[in-house]
C-alpha cells in the first residue's frame, strides 16, 4: 500500500465509525485496507459525533464508543507482515475482548454487533418514556462455542411471582389464568435469542430464512432446538435445557407485574415487532419485517435482551386450556398425552405486540418450523453431566 496522505471525508469517517461498532465486515475491511487505528478512529468520532447519531438507528452513547475505542488494542486493525488479520487470529485475545465489552455470540467478522443498550426503559400507557436506569452489574458466564463464538449465560435469581395475567389485561387468552405464585430456585437463562453463530458452532448447519451471525437462528423445530440443548451439554459437561414456561415468564417479568417489562404498553422503538398494530394506546411505528441483531432493543431488569419480539421462543412445556393444576416451582408441565405440541413465547417480528406480552402463551407442533421462531436456552447451577 502506498504511504501518500489520504484525506477521508466527514461522511466516509462517521460511516467507518459507525459501522465499527455494528461489527461490520466492511468497515472491518476498511480499517484493515487504510490502517486505521484506534487513535485515529477515537478523533473521526470527535469530528463527526453529531453525523453518526443521525446515522444510527438509536443514539450512540458517547461513554460506550470512547470505552470501546480504548479496549481495542493499537495493533488491532493494522496487518503485520504476512498476517492480514492479526488481531483476529488471535482467539484467546478475541474471546477476552468481546467478554471486556459485554458483547458474546458473535463470530470472528461480528465483534460488534449493534450500539447494545445498557438502559433499562420504562414507559407510561401512552408510550411516553418515564424512567431510565442504567442496567446492574449483572453475574454471568459465557461458554466458548468454538474459536470465534461465545453464548453468554445471566444469571436470574430466585424468586415468588404471580405467573398469568389478570382478567383485566387487554387481549388477554383463557389459558393465561388462573394467575397463581410461582417459586423458583436461581437458574441462568441466554442473555439473547440462540444466533446463527452459536447455532452454526454447535450444529455445523444453518438454514434460517434472514442470514446473519447475530440474528436468532429461526425455522428451528422443537425437536431441533432440544438437540442443540443435548450437544451443548456434551460439549460443555453442564446440563443445558429448553426453558420452562415459568422460567420464560418469571425472566421476562423480571420483578414487573405489567403487560410488559418495559411498562403497560410497548413501542416498536423497544421491541421488534408489527409496528402498523398497536397495544391499547400505545403508538404505531416501525415494521422492520424481518428479524434484527440480537441486543438491538432496551433490556429488562435482569439484562435479558428480545424477550419480547424479534422471534417466538420453544419452551419445554405442552401445552394446556389453563393453569389449573399447574406446577408451583417453576418446573416443566408436561402432559404424557400430549407430547406433539409445545409452547412458544414472547412473539416475534411478525405478530402485533399484544402476541409479544409477558404472559401470552402460544402452541405449536414440535416438528413445525417457520422464519419467526428460535429459542434460547436455560442452565440450573448444579446441573452437571455425570
Amino acid at each position: 500500500m502506498s504511504s501518500q496522505r489520504r484525506t477521508f471525508s466527514a461522511s466516509f469517517k462517521a460511516k467507518v465509525v459507525l459501522q465499527l461498532l455494528r461489527g461490520d465486515k466492511t468497515a472491518m475491511e476498511l480499517c484493515w485496507t487504510y490502517k486505521l487505528h484506534p487513535s485515529l478512529l477515537n478523533r473521526w468520532h470527535q469530528e463527526s459525533l453529531d453525523e453518526t447519531r443521525c446515522l444510527c438507528e438509536a443514539p450512540v452513547a458517547d461513554e460506550r464508543v470512547q470505552q470501546i475505542l480504548q479496549a481495542v488494542p493499537s495493533q488491532a486493525f493494522s496487518p503485520s507482515q504476512g498476517s492480514q488479520h492479526r488481531f483476529l487470529s488471535d482467539a484467546t485475545t478475541r474471546r477476552a475482548f468481546l467478554a471486556l465489552l459485554g458483547f458474546a455470540g458473535v463470530g470472528a467478522m461480528g465483534l460488534l454487533t449493534s450500539c447494545e443498550s445498557n438502559e433499562i426503559v420504562t414507559v407510561d400507557a401512552k408510550g411516553r418514556t418515564v424512567n431510565r436506569r442504567r442496567l446492574p452489574q449483572l453475574q454471568t458466564f459465557t461458554e466458548n462455542l468454538d474459536n470465534n463464538t461465545l453464548l453468554e449465560m445471566v444469571l436470574i435469581p430466585g424468586g415468588t411471582f404471580t405467573m398469568g395475567s389478570p382478567s383485566s389485561e387487554s387481549e388477554r387468552n383463557q389459558d393465561e389464568g388462573p394467575q397463581h405464585e410461582v417459586s423458583l430456585p436461581d437458574f441462568y437463562l441466554g442473555k439473547y435469542p440462540v444466533t446463527q453463530a452459536q447455532w452454526q458452532a454447535i450444529m455445523g448447519s444453518n438454514a434460517s430464512h434472514f442470514k446473519g451471525a447475530n440474528r436468532p437462528v429461526e425455522q428451528v423445530t422443537w425437536y431441533k432446538a432440544f438437540e442443540f440443548c443435548q450437544k451443548l451439554s456434551q460439549k460443555s459437561g453442564q446440563i443445558y435445557h429448553l426453558p420452562s414456561e415459568a422460567e420464560w415468564e418469571y425472566a421476562c417479568r423480571a420483578g414487573t407485574t405489567t403487560p410488559f417489562y418495559t411498562g403497560e404498553i410497548i413501542t416498536p422503538k423497544l421491541a421488534n415487532y408489527d409496528g402498523t398494530f398497536t397495544y391499547d394506546a400505545g403508538p404505531k411505528g416501525q415494521y422492520r419485517e424481518q428479524t434484527t441483531n440480537v441486543g438491538s432493543f432496551p433490556p429488562n431488569a435482569f439484562g435479558l435482551y428480545d424477550m419480547h419480539g424479534n422471534v417466538w421462543e420453544w419452551c419445554h412445556d405442552t401445552p394446556h386450556k389453563t393453569y389449573t393444576g399447574a406446577p408451583t416451582d417453576g418446573s416443566a408441565w408436561i402432559d404424557e398425552n400430549d407430547t406433539d405440541d409445545r409452547i412458544i413465547r414472547g412473539g416475534s417480528w411478525l405478530n402485533p405486540p399484544g402476541n409479544c406480552r409477558c404472559a401470552e402463551r402460544f402452541r405449536f407442533t414440535a416438528g413445525f418450523r417457520n422464519y419467526n421462531l428460535g429459542f434460547r436456552v436455560a442452565w440450573v447451577g448444579s446441573s452437571t453431566l455425570p
